[in-house]
């Protein structure tokens, strides 16, 4: 059975567009019995639809391609009931599908066949805050994830970086923030041209070279400080800065210096203080170990009252490369930083009354030599002491290339 022209049939008119037809593929699909039944579109204003069952082929030749008309069914039990040509039905899963009748609940037209929706259910979310909210692709569920525009705000998880913003959808962190001006009590920067003198650029406290002392090259191409010592003890292999700097009382305290070193020895090596002999007394020590240990330790006197130190292992500081180390204390509290980042602490009962007895030097400290102490072949660049404890943020500032 095929179309019969009349008056109110819209065959009359030609056919300009499919966009709402019946296609060939759901007159094959749907035929029972060499039947297929559909609402087909008469142009009529009173009567708009009339239900026909014809031949799969003259749905075919009849039907595929005209305007409005559509697959339907009076069974109840069909996905495709429609007795009444009111557009009710929907096409079952794998059926062939088009823009006449829709895919049922949980499906979608893709590819030409009414499949699964995958996207059912699935809500999009940003993946974070340098994405936007993308669209779910119906085939494989997944979501898209939309780069959001740059310069939209972000955390990188890193506080002294301010302030962090989204670049081709990776957060980055702005200009490292820091302050490594305020409260500098003293600085050492060895740019002199030559001599023996250290001059100190932030108080008035110039460190004098031992004979084991020479100017070298530092990582930036200015002035830095080599210690060669003579031998395993050499009184000599170091810079004193007097007594002053070392008086740090019970205030916060930072101290701050650039090292370059491959000592490697089994005994133990002053790095920087005004350490005096014995285990305890007024003093801040920092050492380097021939097991690549490095060490921190601050006393009162010597029964050890208000002490404080720890070790840190393994320490990258004698792998001959160039290290940012800074020791900070507030209150109680004692901290180690290597390259910006801290990598020990310890606490004492009290603030320490660091008063010094002993000259405040870079390389060997003590005034004598003792058994299993070592002086130190090392570089030394950019030593500072301020009387503040510098936050994390300045200390990270500080070790910035």
């Amino acid at each position: 059975m095929s179309c019969v022209a009349t008056s109110t049939d819209s065959h009359d008119e030609p056919l300009e567009t499919t966009d709402s037809a019946l296609t060939e593929e759901q007159c094959e699909y749907f035929e029972v019995n060499g039947r297929v039944q559909l609402c087909h579109a008469t142009g009529s204003a009173t009567n708009p639809y009339k239900i026909l069952r014809i031949s799969e082929q003259g749905c075919i030749d009849g039907h595929a391609g005209h305007p409005g008309d559509y697959v339907t069914s009076t069974d109840p039990s069909s996905p495709l009931y429609d007795p009444t040509c009111q557009g009710q039905g929907c096409l079952p899963t794998n059926a062939p599908c088009g823009a006449t009748v829709p895919c049922c609940a949980g499906s979608i037209c893709l590819n030409g066949t009414c499949q699964p929706d995958l996207c059912a259910g699935v809500v999009c979310v940003p993946l974070d805050a340098c994405h936007t909210a993308g669209t779910c692709n119906p085939s494989t569920g997944q979501c898209s994830n939309p780069v959001a525009p740059d310069g939209t705000a972000c955390t990188d998880g890193n506080a002294c970086t301010q302030p962090d913003t989204c670049q081709g959808g990776v957060c980055t962190g702005g200009p490292l923030v820091g302050d490594t001006t305020s409260n500098l009590a003293h600085r050492w920067t060895f740019d002199e041209a030559g001599g023996s003198t250290a001059l100190d650029s932030a108080g008035t406290s110039d460190g004098t070279l031992g004979s084991s002392a020479s100017r070298t090259v530092s990582f930036d191409g200015s002035g830095a400080v080599t210690l060669t010592p003579t031998g395993q003890c050499d009184l000599n292999a170091h810079v004193d800065f007097g007594l002053a700097p070392g008086q740090f009382g019970t205030g916060p305290f930072t101290v701050s210096y650039w090292l370059k070193t491959t000592f490697n020895s089994s005994g133990n090596g002053d790095l920087i203080g005004n350490r005096v002999v014995g285990s305890a007394g007024n003093y801040l020590s920092g050492r380097l170990n021939g097991d690549s240990t490095t060490s921190l330790e601050i006393y009162e006197d010597a029964a050890g009252t208000n002490g404080a130190g720890f070790n840190v292992f393994p320490t990258p500081l004698n792998n001959g490369s160039w290290h940012q180390v800074v020791y900070t204390r507030g209150g109680t509290s004692l901290k180690m930083y290597i390259d910006g980042v801290q990598v020990g602490a310890s606490t004492s009962a009290a603030p320490t009354d660091l008063t010094g007895e002993n000259p405040f030097r870079i390389g060997r400290s003590l005034p004598s030599c003792l058994g299993g102490f070592f002086s130190i072949p090392a570089s030394f660049d950019d030593v500072r002491t301020y009387s503040r404890e510098l936050t994390a943020c300045d200390v990270a500032l500080l070790a910035a290339p």
